[in-house]
Parts: C-alpha cells; structure tokens; sequence
C-alpha cells in the first residue's frame, strides 16, 4: 500500500474572466461581488430592465484544500493481480475579495472521488471506474442578516465504468467496456442558461464501446 496527501492553498489576483447575465443575477442575489461596470439594473418593481454583462476583474480568488491517494497492488500469485487507486479531493475554502465561503454552491462541490480497480490474469484484465461528484445547493439567496440562505440539494452523482480486455501475443489488446453502465443521469438544475451544469456532468448515458489497440 502507498499512500499520498497533498494540501494546497492558491491565491489568484486580478484575475480577468467572462461575466454572463444569470451569473451577475446570480451574485445580486446572493450579494456576492460584482465588478465596476457591470451588474443588473431594476425597475422599482423589482423587474430587471438592464444587465451590463462582460469581461471583469474578480478581484482576489482564494482557495485551498487538499488531494489523496490510496494505492494498493494485491499479488495473487498464480490467480493474478489486482490494483486499487483511491483518489479524493476535498476543498476547504473558495473565496473571492475575501468574502463568504462559496464552497457547495451550485457548481463547487466540496468532495470528488475517483475510485479504479484492475484485475489481471495471464492476458486477460478487467477494470472497473467508480466517479463520483459531491453534492450541492441548489439556490443561494442574500438574508437581512447580512448573510445568505442556501436551500435545495444538487445530489451526489456516481458514476460506473467497466472494461474486459485481452492482450494478444502480437502487441494487439481487445477491450469490450461501458462508461456509466447504470445510465445515471444529470438532475435538470438549471445552470448557466442551460438544463443542467454542463462543465461538472454530462447526458451521454451509457456509452459502450468495442476497442482495439496494436503495438509495434
């Protein structure tokens, strides 16, 4: 067994980046930072009659957390070889000007996992891939505290692939495998204009698939 843990902490200034109109309704309603110049004008009524979307400087973004890695390698002897990778990342903190923690809005999950397990046999190997993708939630709205209120629940998504393969005497390798073989599906969250967060999870389902590689 080998075993790895990492902590990082990263502070970005000036940091220049793309502003569309729900993310700046976004931050109104959370009371989260706007950059000079841009931002959602409203009526007295509270209807939006203006959003000055673009390019703006996000000020200081500031996170930290840490990495690890669990790695087993299982000699079987004359049944095989199994393998075992556990990879988890953890963020502790996402802030930008030095404001409230962001970390489990909608978007920044707090946990990600990835789990491999490769068994082989004389030519014949098996892997198997479990990912998995934190919680989150769903609306984040400034109170008259002073703070905000979060409410609503992006589930925990998981995800399962498997692959069988075979390796010729020749350099060739056959593989027959799915990804996503249970065809779990992203919860439709809006996100960013669109049905669901397209930069965390994606709507392929199940994609099985018949591979051949050749070494020479």
């Amino acid at each position: 067994m080998s075993f790895k843990l990492d902590y990082f902490n990263i502070e970005i200034e000036d940091r220049i980046r793309s502003f569309d109109a729900q993310t700046l309704i976004n931050r109104e309603r959370s009371g989260d930072p706007v950059p000079a110049g841009l931002g959602v004008t409203r009526a007295e009524n509270g209807l939006i009659t203006r959003i000055d979307a673009g390019f703006g400087n996000e000020g200081t973004l500031e996170t930290s957390g840490f990495d690890a890695n669990v790695r087993f390698n299982f000699d079987l002897e004359d049944m095989g070889n199994l393998t075992a990778d556990l990879n988890l990342s953890h963020t502790i903190d996402y802030k930008i000007d030095g404001g409230r923690n962001l970390v489990k809005d909608i978007g920044l999950p707090q946990q990600r996992a990835n789990v491999l397990v490769r068994y082989t046999i004389d030519d014949f190997e098996v892997g198997y891939n479990l990912s998995m993708i934190g919680n989150q939630y769903e609306d984040t709205v400034a109170n008259d505290a002073g703070g905000v209120d979060r409410t609503g629940n992006v589930g925990t998504w998981v995800t399962h692939d498997l692959q069988v393969g075979y390796n010729f005497a020749w350099g060739g390798k056959i593989a027959v495998g799915a990804q996503n073989i249970f065809e779990k599906e992203p919860e439709l969250i809006g996100y960013d204009g669109r049905d669901y967060n397209f930069n965390l999870y994606d709507g392929y389902g199940r994609v099985t698939y018949v591979r051949y590689n050749q070494s020479f």
